[in-house]
Parts: C-alpha cells; structure tokens; sequence
C-alpha cells in the first residue's frame, strides 16, 4: 500500500511541475508576440517599370551618378489598374504611379523591417519610349548589303 501511495505522489508531483512548465511556456510565448509591432503604412512611387508579371512588379523611380533606385512590389489579388483596362495592357518601360501598402515589423531592441510591399493601386500615366532607328544604322546596313551583293 505504502508503495502505491509513493507511486500516486510521484506521479501527482510530476503533474503539478509539467502544468507549471507549460504555464511559463505560455507566458514567455505571449511575451514574445506583446515584444513584435505590425505597423502598416500606404506609401507612393512613380517611375519606370523595370520588371513585370502576373504577380510582381519593379520600379525604376531614380537615379543618380553612381545608384538606380529600384523597388520591388507584391501585386495584390484586388489591385485597381487606372487609366487602361488591365495589367496585361501595361509593359516594361511604361511610366507608372504605384499606391502600395508596406509592413514593417519592429521586434524590441532591433531595428525596424520591412517584410512586405504590396501594390494596391497601379496607375498608368506614359507609354515606353520608342526610339526609333537612324538613318545611320540604315545606311549602314544598305552599305553592307550592298557590299554582299557584288
């Protein structure tokens, strides 16, 4: 009997000290979340557009002697196209104004950081630049036909 009575303590003892260990567990978990901050923010950009897909899109929006600026965006499921029907009628090289919403997770102690953009509003305001070809290249490329000829 005494025996058994040690086995029920033992056990009942082992209880009480995993019930703690989760209880700390939990509260040094929901410390964790209270230390993380998830601010959004709407920001803008214009420039032009260096990469494109279905899903993705890349801005030039500046430069100067020795950097290009670029930013990369997320295209969201409900993004709103202005100014052309679709994101199939706009194309790299084309003039764009973005509205994108940007998160950014601040952890206690550390620096600030970005962990997503995604464009909301894509607005078309200038079609790519055509250049078109010089009489010099042509004349050129007469010239060496011409030369295969004779």
């Amino acid at each position: 009997m005494k025996l058994s009575l040690k086995i029920i303590f033992i056990l009942l003892a082992g209880l009480a000290i995993l019930s703690l260990n989760s209880a700390a567990i939990a509260e040094e978990t929901k410390q964790e979340e209270k230390k993380v901050k998830v601010e959004k923010v709407m920001k803008s950009t214009e420039g032009e557009i260096s990469g494109l897909s279905n899903n993705f899109i890349a801005i030039l929006y500046g430069s100067d002697a020795k950097t290009s600026y670029e930013i990369a965006l997320d295209i969201g499921k409900d993004v709103k196209i202005e100014h052309k029907n679709s994101l199939k009628d706009i194309g790299v090289g084309d003039i764009v104004g973005v509205n994108y919403e940007e998160t950014i997770e601040t952890k206690e102690g550390e620096k600030p950081r970005v962990v997503a953009r995604v464009a909301k509003v894509i607005k078309f305001i200038k079609a790519a630049q055509v250049i078109p070809e010089t009489s010099a290249l042509v004349s050129k490329e007469a010239e060496s036909q011409q030369q295969e000829v004779k």
